[in-house]
């Protein structure tokens, strides 16, 4: 679904980033809270941040 060569649209950038925050969220209560505070900075990501954040976690 996604490439790493193409433009999101913002359905797309809303499930990158409902995916990251899944991603910071397991950590946060799987022993690592501080990991809470990433969930609300990826709230505030535009959506370049997004991709970017998403692709050095492994989810793009």
């Amino acid at each position: 679904m996604f490439d790493n060569n193409m433009e999101y649209d913002d359905e797309e950038i809303e499930q990158v980033r409902d995916a990251l925050k899944d991603y910071y969220g397991t950590a946060a209560f799987s022993g690592f809270p501080m990991a809470v505070m990433d969930v609300v900075k990826v709230e505030q990501m535009d959506d370049e941040e997004v991709i970017r954040k998403a692709r050095e976690a492994g989810i793009l």
